[in-house]
């Protein structure tokens, strides 16, 4: 374990990276930037990875996700593009739904946006904003937590 600079919960913000105080799980500082491709969408990799983990739900979810931007502020990561403030808020939403709804939810938003916001193959195309966010919420009637 690094030395640890901060916490927020159970995770620990140390020189290595991100680690769960039980050594349960670590992200080297040099991964935090990770992404990751969901269905159609492109976003940060580790808080969809964590959201996927039974041990890692609700509050506990929660504090990874405070402490996963903690650890990016600490680590200097740039927080442009795909860890802009406006993409990690529709990260966590898009996080929050799933955990809540499953993966119907995530079926029902891939299908929306792949009619919504056809794709180029660009990564600015793929960029969710959060007016589409609530455009989906409003079309499907599907309301993931705030």
């Amino acid at each position: 374990m690094g030395k640890v600079h901060t916490r927020h919960g159970d995770w620990l913000i140390t020189d290595f990276g991100l680690e769960h105080k039980d050594g349960r799980y670590d992200i080297a500082r040099t991964r935090l930037k990770e992404i990751r491709q969901v269905g159609d969408q492109v976003m940060a990799a580790w808080p969809v990875q964590l959201s996927e983990k039974a041990w890692c739900q609700g509050r506990k979810w929660e504090q990874f996700f405070v402490a996963f931007q903690m650890a990016l502020n600490y680590h200097n990561v740039q927080q442009v593009g795909l860890f802009s403030p406006s993409q990690l808020v529709w990260c966590k939403r898009y996080c929050q739904g799933r955990m809540e709804q499953g993966y119907e939810w995530e079926r029902r938003f891939t299908a929306w946006q792949r009619k919504n916001k056809p794709q180029t193959g660009s990564l600015s195309d793929s960029l969710i904003t959060m007016d589409d966010f609530r455009q989906f919420e409003q079309d499907e009637g599907i309301k993931a937590p705030a």
